[in-house]
């Protein structure tokens, strides 16, 4: 039952959409090279039956000789087409009543509000200016240049920050130093259910420093502080 009310009080997930650009762009070679590899196996395999007609028969029979080869270049490209897709659907920032939970791309981490400063709408081209973009970081930012994000300052990491800019796309920052820039759908909706979530916390932490607590109730108070500091 705790658990159920715990699920509600979480927030919508919203989509990281530079996520959803990268596996975009990641997914474009691996499907050309599943069509090529397939268009080579079908004539192999065409020349093996004797159905293609060529005076170069010598280039057939390799390709067919080769099919080991060529099957396995297809399946290496429909797993990379599978892994595109993948990182762009389970790419995600949300709003959780515990912490703010970040997946972007394999990497999952959350941050507890205590750590968030101050949270503001902002324009992606102002956080990352367009001139000053690097081509191939150009291609990835396009469509996103004129949007409105979320940007939202911290107070410190979880871990450290060379870390973390490591793990996650650089579009996944700030310019200001301690920032944490979210690309979505609906950047307002994402600030309001944050700032919501950080007002609940503030209203539970007053809740449990008022009145009197028994050894037990101090325990279990410590012991939830400390897992909130934990984030």
């Amino acid at each position: 039952m705790a658990k159920g009310k715990k699920d509600k009080a979480d927030k919508p997930k919203h989509r990281l959409l530079i996520y959803q650009r990268i596996g975009q762009r990641l997914r474009t070679v691996p499907f050309f090279l599943i069509i090529s590899s397939l268009f080579l196996y079908g004539l192999g395999w065409l020349g093996n039956q004797g159905v293609l007609e060529s005076s170069n028969t010598v280039l057939l029979n390799r390709l067919w000789e080769a099919r080991g080869f060529v099957l396995l270049l297809t399946g290496a490209s429909v797993l990379l087409y599978l892994f595109s897709i993948l990182i762009a659907r389970i790419s995600f920032v949300q709003a959780r009543q515990k912490a703010l939970r970040v997946r972007a791309g394999l990497v999952s981490m959350d941050f507890s509000y205590a750590r968030v400063t101050s949270t503001r709408i902002t324009n992606v081209g102002a956080e990352h200016p367009w001139d000053f973009q690097k081509a191939r970081d150009r291609a990835v930012l396009r469509p996103y240049s004129a949007m409105t994000a979320l940007v939202i300052d911290m107070r410190s990491w979880p871990i450290k920050e060379k870390q973390l800019k490591r793990l996650w796309h650089k579009y996944m920052f700030g310019n200001r130093e301690r920032s944490l820039l979210f690309i979505v759908a609906d950047a307002p909706k994402l600030n309001f259910e944050i700032n919501e979530q950080k007002a609940q916390r503030a209203l539970r932490r007053t809740g449990r420093n008022q009145g009197y607590m028994d050894p037990i109730e101090r325990a279990q108070r410590l012991a939830q502080e400390s897992r909130d500091r934990g984030y």
